[in-house]
């Protein structure tokens, strides 16, 4: 599987196991990651939410459920593989500059770098288009009007 798909895949996981923003996808500090053999625990640097006022630290436990093709963990280490070799990037925290951390998703293209939620975003988008039907909502609206049309008689509503 190509680094970009991975990286598509690792998203898309991260984003529907635990319904994570973006946002949060972008802000999660690889630094303090944890895998086991039935949970991937991930830790999110100030996300939106806040309690008080203030910044937080979310952490999130993913843990195998009856569908292990929808458990990251093994998309996570694959991904991580990937950037076994090359030194931790650091980045600071795009709205709260005091608060630096070691993000997980990094750019296909330029390993050095790290990507912002709208790029995260894509990633997602990327893979929900691979589920798309090749009927067009109307043509499904209309099979469905011509198989409910067929089993109901006007007598049904008192019209006949």
């Amino acid at each position: 599987m190509s680094l970009l798909r991975l990286t598509q895949n690792l998203c898309f996981l991260l984003g529907i196991t635990w319904f994570l923003r973006p946002s949060d996808i972008e802000r999660i500090n690889d630094g303090k990651a944890l895998v086991s053999a039935n949970t991937l625990r991930l830790v999110i640097l100030a996300p939106k939410e806040k309690r008080s006022g203030r910044p937080i630290e979310k952490c999130v436990v993913i843990s195998v459920d009856s569908n292990p093709s929808l458990y990251p963990a093994a998309c996570y280490q694959a991904y991580k593989e990937c950037f076994i070799y090359l030194p931790p990037l650091i980045r600071q925290h795009p709205r709260l500059p005091q608060f630096s951390y070691v993000p997980l998703v990094r750019n296909v293209t330029d390993s050095d770098k790290c990507i912002g939620s709208e790029r995260i975003s894509n990633h997602i988008k990327s893979v929900l288009n691979l589920a798309t039907t090749t009927a067009s909502p109307t043509s499904l609206r209309n099979q469905g009007y011509q198989s409910t049309c067929g089993r109901i008689n006007e007598s049904d509503f008192g019209w006949g």
